[in-house]
Parts: structure tokens; sequence; C-alpha cells
């Protein structure tokens, strides 16, 4: 689990028979900032991770239903950060560069980073 207190988590009290589809909570947990960054929810997924998705990196598979196997089914919530603060999970925004121009006019121009 990713460092940080975490809060709003749902709860299932139903008792579901085997290879019964369950649509998952739509109920959006919380997680606290960890250094300084703001941390969102992206959804669950059925495999552990101790990750927080960061820009750079690619997103979980999440899945909004299981199938309940013979014995407990467990869904892990996945986290990224917000670094920019608009609300989205940064794993999940549109990434541009910044591209330098040398505007030559014709000439040329050296040491452009």
């Amino acid at each position: 689990m990713p460092t940080g207190n975490t809060g709003n988590v749902p709860t299932d009290n139903e008792a579901y028979l085997k290879n019964t589809k369950v649509t998952l909570s739509t109920t959006k947990p919380t997680h606290s900032d960890v250094d300084g960054k703001r941390v969102l929810f992206l959804g669950w997924t059925e495999t552990p991770t101790d990750k927080i998705y960061g820009k750079d990196d690619t997103a979980p598979t999440l899945v909004t239903e299981v199938t309940i196997p013979e014995g407990n089914k467990t869904v892990y919530a996945a986290w990224g950060y917000d670094r920019n603060k608009e609300g989205n999970p940064d794993v999940f925004e549109n990434k541009y560069k910044l591209l330098y121009d040398s505007n030559a006019q014709g000439g040329t121009v050296s040491d452009v980073p």
C-alpha cells in the first residue's frame, strides 16, 4: 500500500455465489497528499501494488466488475499523482513536449538546446 492515509473506502456486506458478476462501487476513496503532492483514486485493480502512478508511468489495468471465484475476492485501489492539481491523475492526462525552433530565417543558428 502506498504511504499516506486513505478514507471513504467502500464496503460490501453482500454474500455472493460463485461465478456471480459484481459491478464494483463507484464510490471514490480518498488518499492524503504524499510529499506535498496530491494523490487521486485511479480505479480498482485485481493486482495489489505499492506504487502511486505518475505522469511517465503506464496506468494499471483497471476493472469495473469482477466475477466471484470459489472464495473471497479482493480488489485494490490504484492511486495516481495530480501534480498540476487539475483534478485528474497525471497518468491519464495528455503529455506535451516543449520544442525549440531556432527561427534562423534562412540562415543557421547554433547552440540551440
